[in-house]
């Protein structure tokens, strides 16, 4: 029972490092979240894994999935503050440029 509650309280640390990042880690998260966590050095387990990409994908393939109403209203709270564009962020250079011509 206390794996369990750390591994929830993991996942809702994951959130709010989304929530204070809106233009990168929470776009990143919501567009691939299973890429977003392999690159982001975060320390998760694989089950935890599973639970954010479940939260972010709305499925229910983790172990965690029937404790995790509470951290998919969270998900939802963050996306409602902060809407997440389903297309990649424009590099500035690029942005930069295109908005030059």
């Amino acid at each position: 029972m206390a794996t369990v509650i750390f591994s929830l309280k993991k996942i809702e640390a994951v959130l709010e490092i989304a929530r204070k990042d809106p233009q990168g880690f929470l776009g990143d998260l919501a567009r691939d979240p299973f890429r977003a966590l392999q690159g982001s050095g975060i320390d998760l387990s694989q089950g935890e894994t599973i639970a954010i990409v479940d939260i972010v994908k709305g499925s229910s393939l983790s172990l965690l999935a029937p404790r995790l109403t509470d951290l998919r209203t969270l998900w939802a709270d963050i996306l409602a503050d902060n809407p997440v564009s389903d297309r990649p962020a424009q590099p500035l250079r690029a942005a930069a440029a295109a908005g030059a011509r």
